[in-house]
């Protein structure tokens, strides 16, 4: 009996403990999140929910985890769904985030951002959607523009928006877009770098005038590189989606592709080669003998198509 009374008091004061422990950590997650330091935490979850992805919402009272909460927008829609990007001084970065709708960014004459919905009727309440133009709380010379859903009407495939970004020529230095899922679509950028991220749509870039570097992924999603007109390397790879170039103009490179789960189809080559589960390295020289640019082309599950 005293063998069982004592076996019975082990296992009260293992479940007290656990109890006190779910609890404790409860309240310590419920004071992290209600008493931020200077928003480093709060930064922190942020770029944890941007790397996947996520929607993050914390249903705290008086309390949800946003990065731009703390940062004065520079420029706010007009009543036509538009932002001037003038107020950027020429030389600046810009990163667009864009998550939920399809994205365009263009060359143009004047820098501007515009929300559109098909057939010209706002689908949306201006309370479901942000879309502000911020200047980075770390670097004075880096602008944000995002658009994104403020509920989770991501799930309804009626939403019908697209943003059509504009920027003139040698406007932005550096230019980063990041698109969680949409397709996105590049044309005639000129700048000095280019960073692109497509999580959940394809990634279409063509007529891009980039000294530096050009950085284009795909998570999940085909991408399209088409008549390089700049001096820069490229890196372009696709985790779960072809690869498509066309040199076009280009006339002196170095390729090295690799597929680890798909072929390579070399069209500019004579004759054409096919090569499965492999890499190719692939030199075209100018008509002085001279080497041009580098490209790399990854993809980890889907073909990579080279095309003249």
């Amino acid at each position: 009996m005293k063998k069982r009374k004592g076996l019975i008091a082990i296992i009260v004061v293992c479940v007290v403990s656990f109890i006190a422990t779910i609890a404790l950590g409860i309240t310590c997650m419920f004071t992290i999140f209600t008493d931020l330091d200077n928003g480093r935490i709060e930064q922190a979850v942020r770029e944890f929910a941007d790397r996947y992805h996520l929607s993050v919402h914390f249903d705290i009272p008086g309390y949800a985890v946003d990065y731009y909460d703390n940062i004065p927008s520079v420029q706010t829609p007009d009543a036509y769904n538009r932002i001037d990007l003038s107020v950027i001084p020429q030389g600046s970065d810009l990163e667009i985030e864009c998550d939920n709708i399809p994205l365009i960014v263009r060359s143009g004459d004047t820098a501007a951002a515009q929300l559109t919905f098909a057939g010209g009727s706002q689908s949306l309440s201006t309370d479901q959607y942000r879309f502000e133009l911020f200047r980075s709380r770390e670097n004075s010379s880096r602008y944000v523009l995002v658009f994104d859903l403020t509920s989770h009407l991501w799930t309804n495939a009626q939403v019908n928006a697209q943003l059509d970004v504009t920027l003139p020529a040698d406007f932005i230095n550096r230019l980063d877009v990041d698109s969680g899922n949409g397709a996105v679509t590049l044309s005639g950028i000129d700048c000095s770098v280019l960073t692109a991220e497509s999580a959940n749509g394809s990634l279409t870039a063509e007529n891009l005038n980039v000294d530096q570097a050009i950085d284009l992924s795909t998570d999940n999603g085909s991408l399209t590189l088409n008549s390089l007109l700049g001096s820069a390397s490229v890196n372009c790879e696709s985790d779960n989606g072809s690869i498509q170039f066309s040199a076009g103009s280009l006339t002196s490179y170095v390729i090295d592709a690799s597929a680890d789960n798909g072929r390579i189809i070399n069209n500019l080559a004579t004759p054409a080669q096919t090569i499965r589960g492999d890499d190719l390295h692939y030199e075209h020289h100018g008509a002085d003998g001279s080497m041009g640019i580098g490209l790399r082309f990854q993809s980890d599950n889907g073909r990579i198509e080279l095309n003249p």
